[in-house]
Parts: C-alpha cells; structure tokens; sequence
C-alpha cells in the first residue's frame, strides 16, 4: 500500500488497512528516509525541515500510530533506520545526521518507556545501501556520491536479514558500519 509517511491521513488509513486485512499489526519498520548533504551555513532552513519531518517526525506518528495495538496485543517489534553517518563528524552531513541521531535516542527512550510491556524498540544503523537513496538526497546529491565513491554497498536483501536478526534478538541497536569506521562489522 503507498503511503507518505508525513501525512496523518495515510498513516492512519495504512494502520487501519493492516488491522482489517492481518487483525494485527507484530513489526513496524520505519524505514523511509531522505539525505541532505550541506554544509551547516548553507543548510536551508526548508530543507532541513522537511528531512527532519521525515526521517524523525514521520517515524515519531507512526509509532503513535502502532502503539496502541501492540499494547493491546502485549507484543510488537518497532525497528528504527538509522544511519552509518552518525559514526562521524564529516562535514556537510550535518542536517541529516542530527535527523538520525534524534532518531537513535528517541528510539532509546521509547525502549525503556516501554520496557516490560511485550513491545521492543531497536535501531538498526546500515552503512551504504544499493537503493535510490543518493539520487534522491534533498540537496547535495553530487558531494553525497563523491562520499561515497568506492564504499561497498550492502544489498537491500542483507539489510533486511539484519533487520529480521535484530527483531529476532530484540538487541537494542545493531550497525552494520565496517570496524574501519567505527562500527561492529
């Protein structure tokens, strides 16, 4: 089902759906996201906003919106995407990486909140994913590919088994960020 995440209406028409078709709602992954490399002086307020909307604020409604059913329910996995660029202080990342670290501790308040209820929430934190990410970047799209340039992409299928092995754990966080850059992998 297609659903804009920053929009309340499909939130709660995509949460209504899965109840009526599945009677349940066990996972919530928040995955959708957008970059925005610039420099912090050239960060438009505009874009900022709307990348915060959607990598913190979107993620923020839909757990609101699962929440309620998984209490009920005394069960329920949320997982949150992170990003491998909150490893580092690299110029020019500054708008999305705070997006993402707000994310990481709002996952990690949201846990504990909830801790004992049956509902666990994690972060997973990839490195670089062979998606449309980099040329779907708010702004800087040609200084995010030059970052990037030679990195070794993961494929979305290996991100998604690490998501199902974090669920499975209910490990608060996992990377896949290599150990040359401060992760675990």
């Amino acid at each position: 089902m297609r659903c804009d995440v920053t929009r309340q209406e499909h939130v709660d028409s995509l949460v209504q759906t899965a109840l009526a078709e599945f009677g349940r709602i066990d996972i919530l992954v928040n995955n959708a996201g957008q970059g925005l490399q610039a420099r912090t002086e050239q960060i438009t307020l505009n874009d900022f906003r709307s990348v915060l909307e959607l990598n913190l604020i979107a993620p923020l409604a839909m757990m609101q919106a699962v929440l309620p059913t998984m209490r009920r329910q005394e069960a329920g996995s949320i997982v949150n995407i992170s990003s491998g660029t909150t490893f580092a202080d690299v110029p020019g990342t500054g708008g999305y990486v705070a997006s993402k670290i707000a994310l990481e501790r709002l996952s990690a308040i949201a846990r504990n909140e909830l801790d004992g209820t049956g509902i666990t929430v994690s972060t997973m934190i990839p490195f670089a994913t062979s998606t449309e990410f980099l040329t779907s970047i708010r702004a800087g799209r040609a200084d995010a590919e030059a970052m990037t340039a030679g990195a070794n992409f993961d494929t979305p299928e290996q991100v998604a088994d690490a998501i199902l092995q974090l669920i499975e754990s209910g490990e608060p966080h996992k990377d896949l960020v290599p150990a040359a850059y401060g992760g675990t992998r």
